[in-house]
């Protein structure tokens, strides 16, 4: 039981990093890196990209999920 937790937790963040880092790729895949807006990455992407629907979805998880 001693040995459960600190596998837990390396476990959960090599899935939040690779989360991450393939959340990073496809971002980088949709727009320039340097022209990512460091405000609202996600949603300017897809709306430059003419996903209008997927820039609202992102824009309201932002919301929602960002302090």
């Amino acid at each position: 039981a001693e040995r459960n937790l600190p596998l837990s937790i390396m476990i959960t963040l090599i899935i939040v990093t690779t989360l991450y880092v393939a959340a990073a790729i496809a971002l980088v895949g949709m727009q320039n890196y340097e022209e990512i807006s460091p405000e609202s990455g996600f949603p300017e992407a897809f709306k430059a990209n003419g996903v209008e629907w997927a820039s609202q979805l992102t824009a309201f998880g932002e919301v929602f999920t960002l302090p």
